[in-house]
C-alpha cells in the first residue's frame, strides 16, 4: 500500500507553510529577548564599571586636597574646581534656583551648578570630571572635605571630615570604632585612655574610663 503525501494537495501545502512561519516567527521571538538580555547586561556592566571608576576618582580628589592643606601646595585651600563656588550656587543641576531638583540646596557642588570648574580625570574617552569642596566646621581644626566624580551617566560621591593635628609625644593616636565593636589589643608598653571624643579631639559625652594596659 503506497502511504506517500500527495504534494498537490493544497492542504497539505498550507500545513507546510503555517509551520514554516510559526517556527521562523518562535526563532526570531527567541533571537529578540536573547539580544534584549544581552544589551541589559551590557548596559549594567558599563554602568558599574563607571561608578568604580568615578568613586576611584572621588578617593584620589579627598587625598588631592589633604595633600594641599597639609603642605600648602597649590592655593593651599583644599579645593578643585570649587575655588569660586559659594553656597549661593547651590541651585541643583539644571542651574536654577527654586526648582527643587537634584542638588539644589544641599551644601554640596552639582554639575550644572554656576562658577564650578570641574577637572577632566582619567581616559579623555571615558569624559569623567572631578570636583573637591574643602569647607570648614563648627570644629576647630576640623574640615569637612566633599568630592563629587561624574560623566555623563553617573555621579558619585564621598564626603570625610579631617583633623588637624599636631603630636609632639611619640606614640600617640586615635582608634575610631563603629558601635558594638572589639579590638583586641596585647602588650604592656602602652596604655588606652577609652575616652569617647568628638572630631575635633574634646570628650564628648557617655565617656567611658581610662583603660591602662597591665
Amino acid at each position: 500500500m503506497d502511504h506517500r503525501v500527495n504534494s498537490s494537495d493544497p492542504r497539505q501545502r498550507g500545513n507546510a507553510l503555517l509551520m514554516s512561519f510559526l517556527l521562523v516567527t518562535t526563532l526570531a521571538a527567541l533571537a529578540t529577548a536573547h539580544l534584549a538580555v544581552v544589551e541589559r547586561n551590557s548596559r549594567q556592566a558599563g554602568f558599574l564599571h563607571s561608578w568604580q571608576l568615578l568613586h576611584r576618582h572621588c578617593e584620589s580628589g579627598i587625598h588631592l586636597a589633604l595633600h594641599e592643606l597639609t603642605y600648602s601646595t597649590g592655593k593651599g585651600d583644599g579645593k578643585i574646581g570649587t575655588e569660586l563656588w559659594t553656597t549661593a550656587n547651590d541651585v541643583g543641576r539644571d542651574g536654577s534656583p527654586a526648582t527643587f531638583d537634584e542638588g539644589e540646596r544641599d551644601g554640596i557642588p552639582t554639575p550644572g551648578e554656576p562658577n564650578l570648574a570641574a577637572i577632566q580625570v582619567g581616559l579623555d574617552a571615558l569624559g569623567m570630571q572631578l570636583l573637591v569642596l574643602t569647607t570648614d566646621t563648627a570644629w576647630t581644626d576640623v574640615k569637612r572635605i566633599v568630592a563629587t566624580s561624574y560623566d555623563a551617566t553617573a555621579i558619585a560621591g564621598q564626603e570625610i571630615y579631617a583633623l588637624r593635628r599636631l603630636f609632639n609625644l611619640p606614640g600617640v593616636g586615635t582608634v575610631f570604632l563603629q558601635p558594638e565593636v572589639n579590638i583586641d589589643i596585647n602588650g604592656n608598653a602602652f596604655s588606652v585612655s577609652g575616652t569617647d571624643m568628638n572630631p575635633n579631639g574634646r570628650p564628648a559625652a557617655g565617656d567611658c574610663n581610662s583603660l591602662p594596659l597591665a
